[in-house]
């Protein structure tokens, strides 16, 4: 089902036909550059690269001209950076799908990067992360991944306003791109009716594998972090907001990562979630509240979101607990009875329905594809469609039980709060207390 191919130059391709007969073929350019490999006086470079893709190339100078294929023909392009690696993504009719790849590579790979145009989208960056400065849950995601990844690559936000109070040195900039911008970096994932050997022809005519790739030396992705021995906690200040947002989570290994998926969604995917069952359901203390996994090539954390009324985040009424000491009851009641059957049988049947639906949904199947080949490029790539067969079917409660005593424990847990009126740092560590360190 999916096919593979590197050309002499070092780009990569990973092609699998699509399971619909839809005339339209999405293309996602999975780039090996992002924050991990920012050195301190570029952070936030590789957003802004990203940006400046889009404003104009040698053979194709102003913007205008540059996207005005796409916009004739109908078709979706864009782009998104994460820790990891930047992405751009094309979809479009078939009938336009040769010239759309050789725009889209001229893009990538031949920025021109004239110094005005630089200029001037360093404002717009500028004028993106202050609107992010003002998201509360930017905040927070921000700080829980500067405790999670400490010490690593991975600790440092995509972009932030504080990264941007010089100009960016332009000749550094450029060099940035140049040494990462190279078509051995980067796999271009495909989900099409046109065929794959048709699509090696289209490329064969593009930038992608008409340049040759130039190997500069590249820093190396720091992935160890550093050791912690007791709960950290980080209080954000927000005067006159109404809501307190907090994420508690703990750090896990990538290894586990299936059944910490499997445990999320026991949490708060459902309407018989316990996050949802208590919280808004029995106690009617939230409207949101979630849990969720994120993870690298070898570690990850495991966070528990909620938002509540600023005046209910440690009591409800006089007598009655609030949002943060219910989640650690619950938490410790996870650690001493684990999940029950009943549960695991209910989530097992969400995630195999969510996976068939999604197989409808060809935007997750390419980025599952090109992620998985970008990042473990001597590995088979398991079809989506096989993903619930082979690694959640068989999840047990004994595994699921040992993975929440092996990683809820105080000296890996991190608690991240903004909003008004906040609680003390102590009275946080005493609620968290009745976790037993491991």
């Amino acid at each position: 089902m999916i096919e593979t191919y590197t050309f002499p130059n070092g780009f990569r391709i990973v092609y699998q036909k699509s399971s619909n007969n839809i005339p339209v073929s999405h293309i996602y350019a999975f780039c090996d550059v992002g924050p991990v490999y920012e050195p301190d006086e570029l952070r936030g470079v590789s957003h802004f690269i990203e940006h400046m893709c889009f404003k104009g190339t040698n053979k194709i100078p102003k913007v205008k001209n540059l996207l005005s294929h796409y916009d004739r023909i109908g078709a979706y392009f864009n782009a998104y950076t994460e820790t990891r690696y930047t992405t751009y993504t094309l979809k479009c009719d078939d009938n336009y799908m040769e010239n759309s790849l050789k725009i889209m590579s001229d893009m990538i790979l031949n920025s021109k990067f004239d110094e005005k145009e630089f200029r001037k989208e360093e404002m717009v960056v500028i004028e993106e992360n202050i609107k992010d400065s003002d998201e509360l849950i930017q905040q927070l995601n921000d700080e829980m991944n500067s405790i999670i990844y400490k010490g690593s690559s991975f600790e440092y936000p995509i972009d932030n306003i504080k990264y941007h109070k010089n100009k960016y040195n332009y000749e550094k900039v450029l060099d940035f791109y140049n040494n990462f911008y190279q078509p051995n970096r980067i796999v271009l994932s495909i989900i099409s009716n046109i065929s794959f050997e048709q699509f090696k022809k289209y490329l064969k005519q593009t930038f992608f594998v008409k340049k040759e790739s130039k190997c500069g030396i590249l820093p190396i992705i720091q992935f160890h972090i550093e050791p912690q021995d007791d709960i950290k906690i980080k209080l954000i200040p927000k005067k006159k907001t109404n809501t307190t947002h907090f994420f508690l989570g703990f750090r896990t290994q990538t290894v586990d990562k299936y059944i910490l998926n499997t445990l999320r969604h026991i949490l708060s995917s459902t309407f018989n979630s316990r996050l949802y069952s208590l919280l808004r359901e029995k106690e009617g203390l939230t409207y949101t509240s979630r849990a969720f996994v994120d993870y690298n090539e070898i570690y990850g954390g495991f966070y528990i979101y909620a938002e509540t009324d600023k005046t209910k985040i440690l009591k409800n009424g006089k007598s009655k607990k609030g949002v943060f000491p219910i989640v650690i009851d619950l938490l410790e009641n996870l650690i001493k009875n684990g999940v029950t059957q009943e549960e695991l049988n209910m989530t097992k049947g969400y995630l195999h329905g969510s996976f068939n639906m999604a197989l409808a949904n060809n935007d997750r199947i390419v980025t599952h594809n090109g992620t998985r080949f970008l990042l473990h490029p001597n590995k088979k790539i398991v079809p989506f469609i096989d993903l619930y067969d082979i690694y959640y079917k068989n999840i047990s409660k004994e595994q699921l039980d040992n993975v929440i005593k092996k990683y809820f424990v105080p000296n890996g847990m991190f608690i991240c709060m903004v909003g008004d009126n906040l609680p003390s740092e102590k009275m946080l560590y005493k609620i968290c207390n009745k976790l037993e360190k491991k």
